[in-house]
């Protein structure tokens, strides 16, 4: 922008979705479109408008984004995109501090809390969807009152037969809950069990309907979460149905489980093993999903034993063997490292991702928070299994897998065991494997002073 950027000035528009004039209408975009500019210049100089602007007068430019919103004003989805998130943004709070938001007089508040929904009413592109509900959401999150327009309208749209305006309507609902609008949102009980159990049952609203309900769990009392028990068959659909279907939004909503396992677990107790099932499966599904979605499956088993350990033993007895098999068998998935050896260990340390070092984390968390009375028959015969195989990668799971355990072993018998198993595999012809032995048997002269060296 070759001159200093006039923002528009038509205020009487702020509160709706209208069409700005052909002036108006081209600086607003001139200057979107210099914001995304590669031109290191035009874009420093595009930024500077926009952050003066928006510290002269928030109202002004806020209220012209909103009018970049509708399709009919901006067909690109780009530009939608693009205003969408400078709202969002604009609302955001972090720290005490003001916000562009926060120095916004009450009517221009509401004016552009209606363009929102406006916004969302027309638009077609779910990834405007998304955006404008987070900034619905950031909004909410900050009163200090609760607004019923948003609730109101989250209603009205679960009831169209829009499959968007459905998805809208669980997505809002979704970035509601936990703020003030809590109470009246739950108040509505027979509408909102209407339009979980129908969204669950829905390819299309699976994903929103999933991260709903881990939502909506994660924020209630113990009482009202074991009333929703019920639901738990048709959750466990929607989520296998996502898996066969979409990687991406099955990540998003088995992430959000894990949230509200984390935070709920009472709510899966009465289909505990079911879960653990179904988790192992995807755990499992090598080649079928990807890494990041297994390693949330087992993540999901590891955040119900993290808080109800002994609920989920007397559920499942064989919990401990089919866990660390799951952990072992993620240990053993990894790959030979051109010039391995002369990597530093602080530098591979650094730089260790992927399901081998989960499962290594895991092997250490199951059997430290299950216990050695209830892992160490199992993790004993995994050990002897993998340190017997004629692979490289299954050797190096037993030596990684007995430095992860050694610490909480308890057993001398057991103990005696496993240093065989590392002596054997100290003489691989497998220099990685070496290491590992070797390391194991340092960790266990330190973590076994007395016993090992007895």
């Amino acid at each position: 922008i070759s001159t200093p950027h006039r923002w528009p000035s038509n205020r009487a528009t702020l509160g709706s979705v209208s069409a700005l004039g052909p002036m108006e209408s081209a600086q607003l975009l001139a200057l979107l479109a210099n914001l995304r500019s590669a031109d290191n210049a035009a874009r420093s100089a595009a930024e500077k408008a926009y952050t003066d602007g928006l510290s002269a007068d928030p109202a002004l430019v806020l209220g012209s984004l909103t009018r970049c919103l509708s399709p009919g004003q901006c067909s690109e989805e780009v530009v939608r995109v693009q205003a969408a998130t400078l709202l969002r943004r604009a609302t955001v709070s972090v720290g005490p501090g003001e916000t562009p938001w926060s120095r916004l007089a009450v009517p221009a508040q509401a004016q552009i809390r209606v363009a929102l929904l406006q916004a969302l009413e027309a638009e077609s592109s779910s990834n405007v969807r998304k955006i404008l509900v987070a900034g619905i959401g950031a909004i909410a999150a900050q009163a200090s009152s609760e607004d019923v327009e948003f609730v109101s309208s989250a209603f009205t749209f679960a009831k169209s037969d829009n499959v968007h305006h459905q998805e809208v309507a669980l997505r809002l609902l979704t970035e509601l809950m936990g703020t003030s609008h809590t109470r009246s949102i739950l108040a509505q009980q027979q509408a909102l069990g209407s339009l979980i159990s129908s969204a669950l049952s829905a390819a299309p609203l699976q994903a929103a309907a999933l991260t709903f309900v881990a939502e909506m769990v994660s924020v209630l009392g113990l009482a009202e979460v074991q009333a929703l028990g019920a639901l738990l068959p048709l959750v466990e659909g929607a989520l296998k149905g996502l898996a066969s279907r979409d990687c991406s939004e099955f990540e998003d909503a088995l992430q959000s489980l894990v949230g509200c396992a984390s935070e709920q677990a009472r709510f899966f107790e009465p289909r505990y093993r079911e879960w653990v099932e179904m988790m192992l499966v995807f755990g499992g599904a090598q080649g079928a999903l990807p890494d990041g979605c297994r390693s949330l499956a087992l993540e999901w088993i590891s955040s119900v034993v993290e808080s109800k350990p002994k609920a989920l033993l007397k559920a499942l007895p064989d919990l401990p063997e089919k866990v660390l098999t799951m952990a072992f068998a993620f240990l053993a998935e990894t790959d030979e490292v051109a010039g391995w050896a002369s990597v530093d260990e602080d530098e591979e340390e650094d730089d260790a991702e992927g399901l081998h070092e989960t499962g290594e984390a895991k092997v250490d968390f199951f059997v430290k928070r299950l216990g050695f009375k209830a892992t160490g028959a199992p993790l004993l015969a995994l050990v002897k299994r993998y340190g017997a195989s004629s692979r490289w990668q299954d050797q190096l799971a037993a030596a990684m897998a007995v430095r992860a355990a050694v610490e909480f072993v308890d057993s001398p018998v057991a103990l005696d065991a496993m240093t065989t198993v590392l002596l054997q595999l100290g003489r691989s012809e497998n220099m990685r494997v070496r290491y590992a032995a070797f390391l194991a048997l340092g960790q266990t002269c330190h973590d076994q002073d007395v016993e090992f060296h007895n």
